[in-house]
């Protein structure tokens, strides 16, 4: 039976992409999306939680994010993989997330009601289309 490896993230960058390049000249990123959740606790009260998940991102999904800065909202698309290392005479892993595709948001407007418009994110037809919601 073939697993299913595939994720899919609405967030904002965490910090400007870290872009390097390989001894053979490939471009690699390195960089984190901050996905909030809010909801209501039994008492009623809101809660929020942030989650921050390390991705990187290859070739030209690379080279594209050299170009975006911090707090940019992103939908990341790719697969997890279990990155693991020694420091300290211990063993080391951690889950990150590898962005196959990284889609950004657009900006514009948009009527908010009869107050007139004010700045929303606007998603593109790509990105509209693979969120369920």
């Amino acid at each position: 039976m073939n697993a299913i490896n595939q994720v899919k993230i609405v967030g904002r960058l965490v910090r400007d992409a870290g872009v390097r390049f390989t001894a053979t000249g490939a471009s690699v990123a390195s960089f984190s999306v901050a996905a909030n959740h809010r909801y209501q606790n039994k008492s009623g009260q809101w809660k929020g939680e942030v989650a921050f998940m390390p991705c990187t991102a290859f070739g030209r999904t690379a080279e594209q994010l050299a170009e975006r800065l911090k707090r940019e909202p992103v939908l990341v698309t790719g697969r997890l993989r279990t990155e693991s290392w020694q420091k300290d005479g211990s063993n080391r892993s951690r889950l990150v997330l590898v962005a196959e595709t990284v889609d950004f948001v657009l900006s514009g407007t948009k009527p908010s009601g009869a107050n007139g418009s004010t700045e929303l994110p606007l998603f593109s037809e790509e990105v509209r289309k693979a969120v369920p919601f």
